[in-house]
């Protein structure tokens, strides 16, 4: 049996399409049947101002506070919030990589999401909340040590290169949500290519409450655990990952959905469902 194209997720990542054969910029593969390429989050922390302003975050572990489920999970989530204002804020750091314009041009890449993975949003009752996901090239920081005071100085919610919004609305509540919608994808396409364009090797990705109420969203950290009872589900970092935009063509979205629902057999290809599968690309695509 001859593996083609997996689809791999997790809790935060940056995908894209190949045409010809794959969260980083996440993952990729081609039809030699060679192992996935992936290019997961580099570091990742969050900061924290007002007292907190000279304190590192690496990250927050998930304790039994936040239920008797997660003990002994080794589960670890990353911060943001705005409770009032700048004087009391919380921002996550996501360090990642960027493919060069040759690594895109010989795998064909044309497709970029970032996708990360949330553990909770509390105090989701509050009200509508918005976080904007930003970036920067400055990546002079690390996982260990930044704090809010020598965080690079572009990394604010004034920042003006934004990726894009992810808003929850009030009474949405992820933490009981299975897993695959726990897990988002968003497009980003256009900023990673122009990115790679100017040379640009890694960016900082960095978020922001942009309302002032007592909401949060946590989502994990690279190096958490797995909080869901499948034992298949085993990914939670955050990454980019690559997409094979040929399969979206071969096979439309109607299809995919098809599929998606159950383990099918059309002749001798057999399709089965990924756990976390949320799109067509994230099934195994076998060969007998």
């Amino acid at each position: 049996m001859k593996r083609l194209l997996r689809g791999l997720l997790a809790s935060a990542m940056l995908t894209t399409t190949v045409l010809s054969s794959g969260p980083g910029i996440v993952f990729a593969a081609d039809d030699s049947g060679s192992a996935d390429t992936e290019y997961e989050v580099i570091e990742d922390a969050y900061v924290r101002a007002g007292g907190n302003a000279n304190r590192n975050y690496n990250y927050e572990n998930i304790t039994k506070a936040h239920g008797e489920q997660y003990v002994g999970k080794n589960l670890k989530v990353l911060s943001t919030k705005n409770n009032n204002g700048s004087s009391n804020e919380i921002m996550t750091l996501m360090k990642f990589p960027i493919p060069d314009a040759v690594e895109i041009e010989e795998k064909q890449l044309d497709h970029f999401e970032l996708v990360f993975h949330i553990f909770k949003n509390a105090d989701y009752n509050t009200g509508d909340q918005t976080y904007r996901f930003y970036y920067s090239t400055d990546t002079d920081w690390s996982e260990t040590s930044v704090t809010w005071n020598n965080k690079p100085e572009d990394v604010t919610r004034d920042s003006q290169q934004v990726l894009f919004d992810f808003d929850i609305k009030q009474g949405d509540e992820y933490e009981t949500k299975p897993d695959a919608e726990k897990e988002i994808h968003m497009d980003i396409t256009e900023t990673v290519e122009a990115l790679s364009d100017q040379g640009v090797k890694e960016i900082t990705v960095f978020t922001a409450a942009i309302n002032s109420m007592n909401t949060s969203l946590m989502i994990q950290d690279r190096s958490s655990g797995n909080a869901s009872a499948d034992e298949n589900v085993t990914r939670s970092c955050s990454r980019f990952r690559m997409i094979f935009s040929w399969i979206r063509t071969i096979f439309p979205s109607s299809f995919c959905n098809l599929i998606s629902k159950s383990s099918t057999v059309f002749d001798n290809i057999s399709f089965t469902r990924s756990t976390k599968a949320l799109y067509c690309t994230d099934l195994v695509w076998q060969i007998r």
